[in-house]
């Protein structure tokens, strides 16, 4: 009977704590570019961080969702300033949010871990509980004694503050995020678990707060979170002619970890929702809550390139108008159904009847935010007519 040859070498086993060590290193990684090269920055284009010792400055940043927030801002309006941060291990330039990093961490990894950071910080602070007086800690057996038995390690119990960071981590994935974290923190942590990434649908205080104080998730919150392609990464602010701010600006948007958002994204929908207030949109289009409008928005600045394109240079719609008729669209045949006709890459076929609809009812021609907000309903569900009587699946 012949034998079975046996390899000369067997294939080493990879050590259990790959991922883990690989983690640890990129986490390190990031940490060193976010106190070096990105604090240098923010200290050229923010004076009040210019004055700071440099070692002082990325801590106080983390010490205030506030101060984070506008340093979130910042970086969105200079990103030439930080392109050369904004890297492949090659040194070219990062095509979308979801791309390596030279640290090997993706844009949008990044800013999920330094909103996680700041809001574990907050949280210990806020939530910080009276010192209790434990018992003394149990004297060892005569086995661990002698070293015949290791004695087993005691658990540090999870404070609140611990317990709802455990809730919400997997949820605080984008930078808008940061100025919500002080309103994060009243809240129990089982309304944390039970709302899940619906938490992702609240974008104003005000809501966060009516939450904490019901202790009850409003039946109206929007479900969680659609997950979109990555988009372009875009640089400068130019106009608002950008993808979808749904994936990382929009509760709307995309949902998973790590997931592209075009860097001018954020700029697109506050765009629109200054024009929004500024032409008291909601009370027209019959909208008083002003957290479900906020939320419409959102979804209306998912539209993709083409789109807003064909609106503001072919209809020469103006912001109010756009917003209007866009949220009204939105109104009429759902955020999800929007999100995959008009967003990325959305079909040809929906803006062409949208244009259509727009040029038949002379939409354009409204100019009084009244009439603007009731033509622009009208509109709404003219659209929906037409896209239920053509071939697109609806």
């Amino acid at each position: 009977m012949n034998a079975i040859p046996m390899p000369q070498t067997l294939p080493t086993p990879r050590p259990r704590s790959h991922h883990r060590m690989s983690a640890h290193k990129a986490a390190a990684a990031v940490r060193a570019t976010l106190r070096g090269e990105a604090v240098v920055t923010l200290q050229k284009l923010v004076p009040a961080l210019g004055v700071l010792p440099r070692d002082q400055v990325y801590e106080r940043i983390l010490d205030n969702p506030e101060l984070l927030d506008g340093c979130f801002q910042v970086f969105r309006s200079n990103p030439e300033a930080f392109s050369p941060l904004l890297v492949r291990s090659d040194k070219s330039p990062i095509i979308t949010e979801a791309d390596p990093l030279r640290c090997g961490r993706s844009l949008s990894q990044v800013i999920a871990m330094v909103v996680r950071s700041c809001a574990r910080r907050y949280f210990r602070r806020a939530l910080k509980e009276p010192a209790v007086r434990r018992p003394p800690p149990a004297k060892p057996t005569l086995l661990e004694w002698l070293g015949l038995v290791k004695q087993a390690p005691k658990k540090k119990p999870l404070t609140k503050a611990d317990r709802l960071y455990r809730a919400i981590s997997d949820h605080l994935l984008y930078e808008w995020q940061a100025r919500l974290i002080p309103y994060y923190a009243p809240l129990p942590e089982q309304l944390v678990r039970a709302l899940g990434p619906r938490i992702l649908a609240i974008r104003e205080p005000a809501e966060l707060i009516e939450i904490a104080q019901s202790g009850r998730i409003p039946a109206t919150l929007a479900p969680a979170p659609e997950p979109t392609l990555p988009q372009p990464l875009v640089t400068g602010t130019g106009s608002a002619t950008h993808g979808p701010a749904g994936a990382a600006a929009s509760p709307h948007g995309t949902a998973a970890r790590g997931a592209a958002r075009p860097v001018a994204s954020r700029m697109l929908e506050e765009e629109l929702w200054a024009a929004c207030e500024k032409g008291s949109l909601g009370r027209h289009m019959n909208q008083p809550d002003k957290a479900q409008l906020r939320r419409m928005v959102a979804v209306a600045a998912g539209a993709n390139v083409s789109v807003f394109s064909t609106l503001r240079t072919d209809l020469n719609l103006t912001p109010l108008q756009t917003v209007a008729l866009l949220c009204a669209v939105v109104s009429a045949i759902t955020p999800g159904k929007y999100l995959r006709l008009f967003g990325v890459p959305g079909e040809k076929l929906a803006l062409d009847i949208l244009v259509m609809v727009v040029r038949r009812e002379q939409f354009g021609l409204m100019s009084s935010p009244e009439e603007i907000g009731r033509q622009a309903q009208e509109v709404g569900v003219s659209v929906l007519r037409a896209l239920r009587n053509s071939t697109l699946d609806l």
